[in-house]
């Protein structure tokens, strides 16, 4: 191949995203949720391109009956936009910094437990995180 045909091969294949790799392990492992990346969430509620692949991934987790759980919520604005996008679950310095072990149980009852994000009459397929 010449060096022009190199150079238009490589510009082409720059936009190109092999999105089956690695959603192929949806299927073949026993997982019941899908965590999205704090990438996509830091400030999800200016980037309408974020928002967008968090609605996305939200529905392909929800056709294969997973829960949705996005990391690193910061700020009541990215908790109110995944909420919207239709996540179940969110992990994140809004919620709690990172504890010891042995002073979880004692956080967790101070805080009254795992809080859902979704209300009551929306929870019917929730498995609660503690029982």
């Amino acid at each position: 191949m010449g060096k022009a045909k190199r150079a238009q091969h490589r510009s082409g294949s720059l936009g190109t995203l092999r999105f089956a790799q690695p959603t192929i392990y949806l299927s073949r492992f026993p997982i019941d949720r899908l965590k999205i990346d704090q990438s996509f969430v830091r400030g999800v509620e200016g980037m309408p391109v974020n928002g967008s692949i968090i609605r996305a991934i939200a529905a392909l987790a929800k056709s294969l009956s997973l829960q949705v759980v996005a990391e690193g919520v910061e700020t009541e604005a990215e908790l109110a936009v995944i909420r919207e996008c239709g996540c179940d679950e969110s992990q994140g310095y809004l919620h709690a910094r990172p504890l010891p072990a042995d002073r979880f149980a004692d956080w967790l009852r101070e805080h009254g437990g795992a809080k859902p994000l979704l209300g009551p009459s929306q929870e019917t397929h929730r498995k609660p995180l503690i029982p």
